[in-house]
């Protein structure tokens, strides 16, 4: 028999998780394969109520899942500015030489670098970030 990932569950609740094959024997209520359940928007939990076939978030859940979002969304934007300032080092190579042959900086470096400045003010969608060129 194949071992599958399972909720355990007491009293209406996700327990804990458990290895175990389809018909072992266990302490719990109840046990339901979560290998092939799709339960949506919400990752099942700890803390989750199983009412009739459904896995629902508890409050708490609900605050981790924000949370841990809010977690990613911010790592997003440090990764973004990282980056960002990556590749104005990058440049600042281009602008000493120019600065070094006493040359004008191009406009187009000057605008590239401009925008790089300016990507964390005009990025809409972090997950889909359009980068300036050069």
């Amino acid at each position: 028999m194949e071992l599958k990932a399972y909720a355990a569950i007491e009293n209406d609740m996700v327990v804990n998780f458990i290895i175990a094959h389809e018909n072992s024997e266990h302490p719990h209520d109840q046990i339901v394969c979560i290998e092939d359940f799709d339960n949506g928007e919400y990752p099942i939990m700890l803390g989750s109520s199983y009412i009739n076939g459904k896995f629902i978030p508890s409050e708490g859940n609900l605050i981790q899942i924000q949370q841990q979002e809010e977690f990613r969304i911010q790592s997003l934007w440090t990764n973004l500015r990282t980056e960002r300032n990556k590749k104005l080092e990058e440049s600042d190579v281009l602008m000493f030489k120019y600065l070094e042959r006493g040359e004008p900086v191009p406009d187009l470096l000057q605008d590239y670098r401009q925008a790089l400045r300016d990507l964390p003010q005009n990025t809409t969608d972090i997950e889909n970030i359009i980068w300036p060129t050069y």
